[in-house]
């Protein structure tokens, strides 16, 4: 019978513990793979567990946890240049969501970069509704996204605290 040792966030650190595993001679399979790369962006919600018979449980176990201890004593090379907040105030001013993916806030400046291009559809295409010109609204939408933006932006330095990558807890 095949046994979980393992829940894997995506399907690149799953595809790594199984060539590990079968690199060791333990037949290893990942279920739930198929179904998350078939279901696109809801793919995230399918679990990833990685199964290997029983026998070779304590060998897989073993060797996922000497890799997570490899992964995580590598040192990580400080940035070569440091990101400048003023150089983000003004992508912020240019774009919204340039400022804050200067910044690596990727989801948020993802986010804010999507309104801006709504935005910007909607006053080259003429998209309205309401009484108001489009022109107004898509104007409106702007500035709220670009205020978002610098406040973002504004606020990073005093944001800038350690963040501690926590290993799943596979006693469950």
């Amino acid at each position: 019978a095949m046994i979980r040792i393992y829940r894997a966030s995506n399907n690149a650190e799953a595809d790594v513990i199984v060539s590990l595993l079968t690199s060791h001679d333990i037949q290893a399979v990942v279920q739930g793979y198929q179904h998350r790369s078939l279901l696109g962006f809801l793919g995230p919600y399918i679990q990833l567990n990685i199964l290997v018979p029983e026998d070779n449980e304590s060998e897989a176990r073993r060797l996922i946890e000497e890799l997570k201890v490899e992964i995580t004593d590598q040192r990580v090379p400080p940035e070569i240049s440091p990101r400048r907040p003023a150089v983000a105030v003004m992508l912020a001013f240019l774009i919204p969501g340039l400022g804050s993916l200067y910044l690596k806030r990727h989801q948020l400046g993802g986010w804010l970069l999507t309104g801006s291009s709504i935005c910007f559809a909607s006053l080259f295409l003429g998209i309205h509704a309401g009484p108001l010109p489009h022109m107004t609204y898509a104007g409106l939408g702007y500035i709220v996204l670009m205020m978002c933006d610098l406040v973002s932006v504004l606020t990073y330095r005093y944001n800038k605290k350690p963040r501690l990558t926590v290993l799943p807890d596979e006693s469950r």
